[in-house]
């Protein structure tokens, strides 16, 4: 899912007009087991950005075939419609790391993602930093760094090249007939550790993951 990748050149005058390259969102309908071990249905709501300087880094391969737009402009004109035709709770998939300062076409927009209404956690990433944490992004206004939160909204990024595994945990309270959420914690979760300058690994392989991943694994590898 991207909501800010556009086929072709032009932009139209709504967001919601564009002719997008992928589906700018999905909802899923999932069921979920409440405090008296029942289960219970509930729509998430998941969408998805790309930054909009791809069009610098890949300028020979994208131009003339697709454009980008503004990731928080997008979040404002789709998340909506997301909540109308829906969505218990919202999730966003952002390729794009945390920054307190504003600016239109901003690379790493996740901070202000997390702003928009009806968005409840954030998966952000791109910078290749880990969040939350001890390290990166301390002192930045509106960003926990050990509650793992960007505006009060929990927020994940899980390093670089899988060296981590984000985890969202959402505590989820009955609201009539829609979910909604009343606390949750965040974690980026490493897979191995440094050792006399090797990597040890801190959780065993998972034999299905590798093999479901192998055909896309050697086309990558081919590739570069």
């Amino acid at each position: 899912v991207c909501a800010n990748l556009i086929r072709g050149t032009e932009l139209a005058a709504n967001p919601r007009d564009d002719k997008l390259y992928l589906k700018p969102y999905v909802i899923l309908d999932k069921k979920i087991k409440d405090g008296s071990g029942a289960e219970q249905p509930i729509r998430i709501g998941i969408i998805g950005f790309v930054p909009p300087q791809i069009m610098v880094w890949d300028l020979k391969n994208l131009e003339g075939n697709v454009k980008t737009r503004d990731i928080v402009e997008a979040a404002k004109a789709w998340v909506p419609q997301m909540k109308e035709e829906g969505a218990d709770i919202v999730l966003a998939l952002s390729h794009s790391g945390i920054d307190v300062k504003q600016g239109d076409m901003m690379e790493n927009a996740s901070f202000f993602v997390a702003g928009v209404d009806g968005i409840d956690a954030v998966f952000t990433g791109h910078q290749h930093l880990v969040f939350p944490g001890k390290k990166d992004f301390q002192s930045l206004d509106g960003v926990d760094t050990q509650k793992g939160t960007l505006q009060g909204k929990p927020a994940v990024m899980g390093g670089f090249w899988g060296s981590h595994m984000g985890l969202i945990d959402l505590m989820l309270e009955r609201d009539g007939s829609k979910w909604k959420v009343v606390s949750a914690t965040s974690e980026a979760r490493p897979i191995f550790e440094r050792l006399d300058n090797k990597n040890k690994p801190t959780v065993p392989d998972d034999k299905r993951i590798i093999a479901a991943l192998d055909q896309d694994h050697q086309a990558t590898l081919a590739y570069v």
